[in-house]
């Protein structure tokens, strides 16, 4: 075994643990944007984000416990060398193995359908092509889900995992795991693509063009650890690496991705960091609005708070619900702001 792949159980704990604090202090800070700020009701992303938490803090416990049954030692590789327990211990370490590959993979996918919910709101209102690309893009990762899942409990004989006495063919298991792995980074890849592809439409000021080229670097980094995991566990021209660096691995795409879905989210926090919070947004809004009678009427005025149409274009749904009905005239409607460019012409 390689010394580089040698990973202790101590190890393995540290970057899950660190890993899930990370993403449930962000998801605590999107609940808290949600309530405090947005002042409305949960929407599909946030149910999308919450159900992938738990699946991750399940997968993060089972792996604690598998460190106190002494799987996690760094001698021990996938093939179980170096771990000698008693026949029941063996049975029932098989059993959670097996159970694990169905939070990993909902954590996984969950993650991917909370990117693709963000996706609707953020470029999917008010552009046919992109609706459609990304209705394409959900099919996709359903049929990947359902795939690895029916894969994982039908494709090897059931019941051969935890056997000791039959148990599953090698190349069984490398097929669907392979399948599955495919599924998963060919749908990240395609999920991390199509933003750069409408990105350009959308008005956005310096500061939030920073932080998506941050979110899309992160993105960037979690492709790589696919792709690493599948290098490094996986195939074949590799080999094997100890059964905690590949369970590191594998925690770190997950959980790296759940941390990355709801960092999206939080985009919001930029103006609020800014000093605008939507009450102090709306004053604002409200006072450049008293000299117009609507958006159409009165381009000059819109190109004079043209900072203030963009910011309003880059609005999600319900950001968007919380000014439509509360500023009148100018921005009484937002898909006329969206028609507005710094030229006049419509975009």
């Amino acid at each position: 075994m390689d010394d580089m792949t040698m990973f202790s159980g101590k190890g393995l704990l540290a970057v899950e643990w660190t890993l899930i604090g990370i993403a449930l202090i962000l998801l605590i800070a999107r609940l808290y944007l949600r309530i405090r700020y947005l002042q409305s009701g949960f929407v599909i992303s946030d149910v999308f984000m919450i159900a992938a938490f738990v699946a991750a803090a399940s997968l993060t416990s089972a792996d604690t416990w598998l460190y106190h049954m002494k799987v996690y030692k760094p001698d021990v590789d996938f093939q179980m060398n170096h771990w000698d327990p008693s026949v029941e211990e063996k049975i029932q370490v098989y059993k959670t193995f097996f159970s694990l590959y169905f939070p990993f993979y909902i954590e996984q996918y969950l993650n991917k359908g909370t990117l693709i919910a963000l996706y609707f709101e953020i470029f999917g209102q008010h552009m046919g092509k992109t609706r459609t690309s990304l209705f394409a893009l959900s099919t996709f990762c359903i049929i990947g889900f359902i795939t690895t899942v029916l894969m994982n409990l039908f494709y090897c004989r059931f019941g051969c995992y935890w056997s000791l006495d039959n148990p599953c063919d090698a190349s069984c298991v490398v097929v669907k795991d392979n399948v599955g792995w495919a599924f998963h980074f060919a749908s990240g890849l395609l999920i991390f693509v199509l933003p750069l592809v409408y990105i350009n439409r959308l008005n956005m000021s310096k500061t939030q063009r920073i932080s998506t080229g941050i979110i899309f670097c992160l993105g960037f980094i979690n492709l790589c650890i696919a792709l690493a995991r599948w290098f490094i566990v996986q195939s074949v021209f590799s080999p094997s690496p100890s059964l905690p660096f590949g369970e590191a691995l594998a925690v770190s795409d997950a959980h790296s991705g759940l941390i990355i879905s709801i960092l999206l989210s939080l985009r919001a926090y930029l103006r609020i960091f800014r000093g605008e919070d939507p009450e102090t947004r709306h004053a604002r809004l409200t006072s450049t609005s008293t000299s117009a009678t609507g958006c159409r009427s009165q381009v000059s005025a819109i190109r004079k708070e043209i900072t203030t149409c963009q910011e309003i274009s880059y609005l999600s749904v319900d950001e968007q619900a919380f000014f439509q009905g509360r500023v009148p005239d100018v921005f009484c409607d937002t898909r006329s702001i969206r028609t507005v460019s710094v030229n006049g012409n419509a975009v």
